[in-house]
């Protein structure tokens, strides 16, 4: 449901902001969702993160046609 989406996307925002605020200069950030929708994944790896670089993306998924398991990963470098 689109209030489930939301939800999710309220709390993996918050997932990815706190992980971020904890990573030391030079460090790596890795954020993966076992899902291959746009809003947890893509999109949420699109918005800027400030002082990191974005170095790799992975999709992997769907398995079967037209469903919405997979796999989304993203992997920033803090640089200041």
């Amino acid at each position: 449901a689109k209030e489930d989406l939301d939800r999710l996307e309220e709390t993996q925002a918050g997932v990815l902001r706190e992980g971020a605020a904890r990573v030391k200069v030079g460090g790596t950030l890795v954020y993966s969702v076992c899902t291959i929708t746009t809003r947890e994944g893509k999109a949420r790896a699109d918005q800027e993160l400030p002082g990191f670089e974005r170095v790799e993306t992975l999709v992997t998924g769907p398995s079967d046609p037209g469903q919405p398991d997979g796999f989304f990963a993203a992997k920033w470098i803090r640089r200041a």
